[in-house]
């Protein structure tokens, strides 16, 4: 669901653009060390609608791709990617979503697995 509403959140013309807040984070002086530590996120690299949109399909792809058992660890490592820079730009619109829980599974899981 969360992957239609995007643009009307997060969009270039959302609520809570999430351009302007990598903005902000960036006019903080936060350094890319500072960045990928404390916010990992794809959309460091770029934030416009095409870069969120492309995150959220190859995301999709990635789990549906892990679902089905092609290249499962790499898929799940992707999928998570995908879900983390999302999230870390949704801010409240999916701070209290179950996703985090059940994506923190599967990496637990899959690095179990190889192991």
């Amino acid at each position: 669901m969360y992957s239609t509403q995007w643009r009307g959140l997060i969009g270039s013309k959302g609520i809570i653009p999430a351009r302007e807040m990598m903005q902000r984070l960036h006019e903080r002086g936060w350094t890319w060390r500072t960045r990928w530590r404390d916010l990992p996120s794809l959309t460091w690299i770029s934030c416009t609608d095409r870069a969120l949109n492309i995150i959220q399909l190859v995301g999709l792809a990635a789990s549906v791709l892990a679902f089905f058992g092609i290249f499962t660890a790499a898929n799940i490592f992707i999928a998570a990617l995908c879900y983390s820079s999302t999230k870390s730009v949704g801010g409240v619109f999916t701070g209290l979503q179950m996703h985090a829980h059940l994506m923190e599974v599967n990496l637990h899981s899959t690095s179990a697995e190889l192991s």
